[in-house]
């Protein structure tokens, strides 16, 4: 919403129209005709994100859900740094891929080593302190909830691994 805001606030101020938006039935079956992979995708995604918390009500009940589901709300608040941060350095990264190959894998490495670094600061921490955090956050009903949180903010080293080695492949 803020990035929304900002870009029209900058239409806004480059330009100086104050009305921008003229619908192009043309445009819009082209979007839709080129982007429905991407809908398809986001979809699949959607399910591939939930399906977890499916196979547990199947399998253990409607309290592990809602245990396992808030545990997985803390610890997926972090995957936005990882996608800043790369989008934030994705320009030095294509600018070194012109100078040299050599330049470029080292700025990789760095960046990798960055985010692994990164994730572990994120998860030990959040290893130690996890039923404090679910306690202060949900309450004493959710404690169970830390143990799951224990374990699964270290998924977050390896999915940021995925991400950035998918990002740049």
């Amino acid at each position: 919403m803020v990035l929304a805001i900002g870009l029209i606030t900058i239409y806004l101020h480059n330009t100086g129209k104050v009305w921008f938006l003229q619908w192009r039935w043309s445009v819009a079956s082209a979007l839709l005709r080129d982007s429905w992979p991407l809908i398809l995708s986001g979809m699949v995604v959607s399910i591939y994100m939930k399906i977890d918390q499916v196979m547990i009500k199947e399998m253990l009940g409607t309290k592990e859900v809602g245990l396992y589901a808030a545990a997985v709300k803390l610890s997926e608040a972090w995957y936005f740094l990882p996608v800043l941060i790369t989008n934030s350095l994705f320009p030095a990264i294509i600018k070194a891929k012109k100078v040299s190959q050599e330049f470029y894998y080292n700025r990789l490495q760095k960046l990798y080593d960055l985010m692994v670094w990164m994730a572990i600061a994120i998860a030990l921490p959040m290893t130690f302190l996890s039923d404090w955090i679910v306690n202060l956050l949900y309450g004493g009903e959710y404690n169970e909830a830390g143990n799951i949180l224990r374990v699964h903010i270290w998924a977050g080293v390896l999915n940021t691994l995925t991400n950035f080695i998918e990002y740049y492949r």
